[in-house]
C-alpha cells in the first residue's frame, strides 16, 4: 500500500466492511426530528452519494461485535502498522463518525468529512514527508500526491474534525456547508434514512444511450434492463435490541418498473435457494452451512410501494449461529459508549 493512500483509506476503510442496507418505513417512527447527522451539514451542494456510519455506535453493538467475532483477527499490513506507530490514528478506534460524499461530474471528486481523535501535531508531520502545505482561505491544507495525477488533500475542521479529498480543490468544496443547500432531491432521500447509524444515498447514474441495432438494445427484457431503470438507490442498518435490521430500497420512475424489479428478485432469490438445496450445486459447502444461507434469503421480505421496491432483512445470532460459534463474550453488553 502506498503511503499517500494511508490517510484517506484509514478514513474511508470502515466501509470495508459495512454490510448497509436501507430501513423500512416502520424505523421512521424511532427517527427523531434532529436525527440528521451534523457531519453531513459538511457535503458539498453538488453531491449525487452520501454515506454516513456512526462507527462509535456501530462498534458498540453486540451484533457487530458478533459479526467480527465470526470474521476472525484483522491482518495489519505493515505500511498500516507504520501509519498508526506515525500519526497515533487507527480507524477501529479512534474514528467515531465519517460521511463520504461524492460529487457530480465533472468534478467527480471524493471527499471524505471525520470525526474522532486525531493528533494534529503527528498527522501533519506524516504528511509533510512527502506532501506540502497550502493556504486556502487562511486553512492550512496538506497536500499529498497522488497516483493518475490525482493528489490527496486533508485539513483539519476543528479538535476532532478532519476533511480529505482525492484531488480538486478542498478549499472550494469546503465554500458551502449547509445540509440546506444539498440537492433537494438527495435531501429527501437523506430524510428517509436519517436515525440510522449507517447508510447510504445515491442517485444513479444515467444509463448510456444505445444503439437501436445493438445486441445490449434487443435486450430489454434482460434482468440488467429491469435494474437499470432504478433511479435512487438507499441502502441502511439499524440496531433493535440484540438484532440489525437491513434494508434496501431502489426507487423507479414508474410503479410497473418497481414491480419488475420485485419479480427479478424474486426469480433470484428462488434461484439461489434452489442451488443451495442442491449439493452439486453448492459445492464444497457444508450442508449445515447451505441450510442457514438458504433460511436468510427466506427471511428477506421484498416489497414495492408506488415507484420503489424495498428488501428488509432482521438479522439475530440465532440466524448466524451454525456458521460460527460466537465468541462467548461477544454478545455481552458493552463496558461503556462512545460519544
Amino acid at each position: 500500500m502506498k503511503r499517500h493512500n494511508l490517510l484517506l483509506l484509514a478514513i474511508a476503510g470502515i466501509f470495508c466492511a459495512g454490510v448497509a442496507l436501507r430501513y423500512a418505513p416502520e424505523f421512521r417512527r424511532h427517527a427523531r426530528a434532529d436525527s440528521v447527522p451534523t457531519l453531513l451539514e459538511l457535503a458539498p451542494a453538488d453531491a449525487t452519494l452520501l454515506a454516513y456510519a456512526d462507527v462509535g455506535t456501530l462498534r458498540d453493538l453486540p451484533l457487530v461485535r458478533y459479526l467480527l467475532s465470526m470474521a476472525g483477527p484483522a491482518t495489519v499490513d505493515k505500511d498500516y502498522a507504520d501509519f498508526i506507530s506515525a500519526t497515533g490514528f487507527d480507524y477501529q478506534r479512534d474514528l467515531d463518525r465519517i460521511v463520504i460524499a461524492s460529487r457530480a461530474a465533472p468534478s467527480g471528486q471524493m471527499l471524505v468529512f471525520a470525526e474522532g481523535r486525531f493528533d494534529r501535531t503527528r498527522i501533519t508531520q506524516y504528511a509533510l514527508r512527502s506532501g506540502k502545505i497550502h493556504n486556502g482561505n487562511g486553512r492550512s491544507i496538506y497536500i499529498i500526491p497522488g497516483t493518475v495525477g490525482k493528489n490527496i488533500s486533508i485539513t483539519f475542521l476543528g479538535a476532532n474534525r478532519i476533511a480529505l479529498s482525492d484531488g480538486g480543490d478542498l478549499t472550494d468544496a469546503l465554500a458551502t456547508k449547509s445540509s440546506s443547500e444539498l440537492d433537494p432531491a438527495l435531501r429527501e432521500r437523506v430524510s428517509r434514512v436519517e436515525g440510522s447509524p449507517l447508510f447510504i444515498v445515491a442517485k444513479t447514474p444515467a444509463p448510456a444511450s444505445a444503439n437501436p441495432s445493438s445486441a445490449a438494445a434487443e435486450q430489454g427484457n434482460s434482468v440488467w434492463a429491469i435494474f437499470g431503470s432504478l433511479r435512487w438507490v438507499d441502502l441502511a442498518a439499524r440496531p433493535d435490541a440484540s438484532a440489525l435490521l437491513l434494508s434496501a430500497e431502489g426507487e423507479c420512475g414508474t410503479p410497473g418498473e418497481a414491480q419488475k424489479i420485485a419479480s427479478s428478485l424474486e426469480l433470484v432469490r428462488g434461484m439461489l435457494h434452489g442451488g443451495l438445496s442442491d449439493p452439486k450445486s453448492r459445492g464444497q459447502m457444508p450442508a449445515e452451512t447451505a441450510a442457514e444461507a438458504s433460511r436468510l434469503l427466506q427471511a428477506i421480505r421484498v416489497s414495492t410501494e408506488g415507484e420503489r421496491v424495498r428488501l428488509l432483512l432482521t438479522v439475530t445470532p440465532e440466524m448466524l449461529g451454525t456458521l460460527k460459534s460466537p465468541d462467548p463474550g461477544a454478545l455481552q453488553a458493552p463496558a461503556h459508549k462512545i460519544e
